[in-house]
């Protein structure tokens, strides 16, 4: 199921690339080289365009479609994206 592209989740997640890639990915030349980036980690073709809206604001999609934040989640070391979630959740758990 699609997250909101706003989702504090998606945020997090977009962070952790950005940690793993060692810099912001702000510029073209960035969104080109993230693309080389995630497909070297997890054997995944991502298009530029869809780098660009999911960092450029503005641009933005409403939503970030399942295949999307699986490709992310492999890049960074999960399985899938429900694994990234239940692993920056299960911490929370014991406080509430």
């Amino acid at each position: 199921m699609p997250v909101p592209s706003s989702s504090p989740i998606v945020t997090l997640l977009k962070e952790e690339i950005e940690k793993e890639f060692g810099r912001p990915i702000k510029t073209p030349k960035d969104f080109l080289e993230v693309v080389d980036f995630i497909h070297n980690k997890s054997h995944a073709l991502v298009s530029e365009t869809t780098i660009r809206r999911l960092y450029k604001k503005g641009q933005e999609y409403p939503n970030v479609s399942d295949d999307i934040l699986n490709v992310l989640s492999r890049t960074i070391g999960f399985n899938h994206f429900k694994e990234f979630t239940a692993e920056i959740i299960t911490p929370f758990r014991f406080f509430t």
